[in-house]
């Protein structure tokens, strides 16, 4: 009989969420999420400013690196041939000229011998993002430097009269302490640093 009593014993119900419950639940995600936004946002800006910032310095590194093997010059080049270097850059080696600078625009013609190296398609300007440049020239004679270009010479050094060069990386949020500066020395060194509040190039502000 004990048994029989203990069968018949009621089976508790599984309570779940009351409407109340969720909605309460539902209102502490979205205000989790509208605290997490600004910091992803900030994340990301960051990110893509270091990675553009990267880019550059491998392109710059693959110029000077190639221009001692080749023996010749080799340019990183902006594709607007200004100081505005936000629509992008390429890499071209002085293949036909072997030293005098005049580096063939692309597309380089198949009857030239000027080689491109590498491409990159810049930033995304729709986003506010921008690069801008500046090369201070020093005295004498010889190739003229221009903002458009970065050359290297057979040594790895920078053209003579160029006695820096600098780039700045800018961020959509117009915040100069957080965007980022390349700076090439004329013995052909890149250093990079956050912050281009000092920077010869046009500001980041």
């Amino acid at each position: 009989m004990a048994r029989a009593s203990s069968a018949m014993q009621p089976v508790a119900r599984m309570r779940g969420f009351t409407v109340i419950e969720l909605m309460i639940t539902v209102a502490i995600a979205v205000v989790l999420v509208a605290l997490a936004i600004p910091s992803f946002r900030a994340t990301m800006v960051s990110n893509t400013v270091t990675q553009t910032t990267n880019a550059l310095l491998h392109d710059l590194n693959i110029a000077r690196s190639e221009a001692v093997r080749r023996g010749t010059l080799v340019a990183v080049i902006s594709n607007s041939g200004t100081n505005n270097w936000s629509s992008g850059w390429y890499v071209q080696a002085d293949g036909k000229f072997l030293g005098n600078g005049s580096f063939t625009a692309q597309p380089v013609p198949a009857t030239d011998l000027d080689v491109v190296l590498d491409n990159n398609t810049g930033v995304n300007t729709a986003g506010s993002y921008s690069v801008w440049t500046k090369v201070t020239a020093a005295g004498g004679a010889g190739i003229t430097p221009t903002d458009g270009m970065v050359i290297f010479n057979a040594q790895g050094s920078m053209i003579p009269r160029a006695s820096s060069f600098v780039i700045n990386v800018c961020r959509p949020d117009h915040q100069p302490a957080k965007s980022k500066m390349l700076t090439i020395a004329t013995s052909g060194m890149i250093t990079t640093q956050t912050d281009t509040t000092s920077s010869p190039a046009p500001a980041c502000s």
